[in-house]
């Protein structure tokens, strides 16, 4: 039985523990469009070319309306360990809830669970982001973003992450290996983001980041120094701690990464 469960910042401490890694070779085929400024949010789309993969993973809510996840528990209240007893890969997003056993639980790294994978997912039952997004009057709040910004994904085919700002200051985003994966996580994507931009000072803030200070973000963040270390399942991860954002990166284990995570410092 495989388990492990970390938040951000422990992820950079617990890698950079393990080993050092190389610089990554230069990632820059990408372009941006945006600022999409709803309120005090903006958003910058990631595009890449040819990423329009089939067959796009199942997202975890799929997965378990399928059935095709097994949740069991592990006899200790924080943890759990997933099944997938279906045919597709399921993809699972650090701060999803897994819904079962004796109560919820908040995952807290993202990974793939390969077609009839065995036991590799280990949960924490904590409150989170996700927790917050499942509350009704949220929901309320959240639906003028979500009216403005929630066909992105959609109108943009060759769309694979974003990068938000709030109130002027860059914050964070998310990339995925395919632009049919982005597509499916975005209203996630945009809840977490709006929430952000509902819980900061509603200040006027400044103008939005020009799009290359977004790409210096991007391409700083994978400069910094760097660790790997060995994740269940044989995925690995990736962390980069750079001077203005915290960086990491989750592979397959064959090696393609599949999800990206920007925070900035």
């Amino acid at each position: 039985m495989h388990r492990f469960g970390f938040l951000p910042a422990a992820v950079l401490a617990a890698a950079v523990a393990t080993g050092s890694a190389t610089a990554p070779a230069a990632d820059n085929d990408y372009r941006l469009t945006g600022p999409y400024t709803r309120g005090n949010l903006s958003i910058y789309l990631i595009h890449r070319e040819n990423t329009d993969r089939a067959p796009v993973p199942l997202a975890l809510g799929e997965a378990m309306e399928q059935g095709a996840v097994e949740v069991l528990e592990t006899g200790t209240v924080e943890e759990l360990v997933i099944r997938n007893t279906g045919d597709r890969a399921v993809f699972i997003q650090a701060g999803d809830i897994v819904k079962g056993g004796k109560q919820d639980r908040v995952l807290t790294a993202s990974m793939i669970l390969p077609p009839h994978s065995g036991d590799i997912a280990d949960a924490r039952s904590r409150s989170s982001l996700q927790l917050s997004l499942e509350n009704p009057d949220l929901a309320s709040a959240l639906e003028d973003y979500e009216a403005a910004l929630g066909r992105l994904a959609q109108d943009h085919a060759d769309a694979v992450g974003y990068v938000f700002a709030v109130g002027g200051k860059l914050d964070g985003g998310d990339e995925f290996d395919s632009a049919g994966l982005f597509r499916k996580l975005w209203a996630r994507q945009l809840r977490a983001a709006a929430t952000q931009a509902l819980a900061s000072d509603p200040g006027p803030g400044r103008d939005p980041p020009a799009p290359a200070e977004v790409s210096a973000f991007i391409d700083g963040a994978r400069r910094g120094d760097a660790a790997v270390r060995e994740m269940p399942g044989g995925m690995s991860l990736e962390a980069r701690e750079a001077e203005t954002a915290l960086y990491t990166e989750m592979r397959r284990a064959r090696g393609s990464w599949f999800h990206r995570a920007f925070i900035a410092r």
